[in-house]
């Protein structure tokens, strides 16, 4: 199952804009400059991976916490043009009950 930036599970704390252009998922991203900003997303499931686009010569760091656990960070390499549908983060194999991961 694909979930969009913009379904409503999603629940966005800071300063995100909304961008997104044709090679995108349904057209669309978010993304924040912002320490300490951060999404949500609350599911039931077996496993969780996160995709997104990194943007030309920006070298993004992103961390996952995933039921309170410890974070996991993700360092992108700048590149000279935009790299879509990355995979960023994933969880693993998981009980399936309800789960709360969090990126900042």
């Amino acid at each position: 199952v694909i979930i969009d930036d913009h379904d409503p599970r999603m629940q966005y704390n800071g300063q995100w804009g909304n961008y997104g252009s044709s090679p995108e998922y349904l057209s669309t991203t978010r993304a924040s400059r912002t320490r300490g900003d951060m999404v949500t997303f609350t599911f039931e499931g077996t496993s969780v991976g996160v995709f997104g686009t990194v943007g030309a010569g920006n070298g993004a760091t992103m961390e996952f916490s995933l039921d309170h656990s410890p974070n996991s960070s993700f360092s992108a390499p700048p590149s000279i043009s935009g790299l879509f549908h990355q995979p960023l983060w994933t969880s693993g194999v998981l009980f399936n009950e309800l789960h709360t991961l969090s990126i900042t």
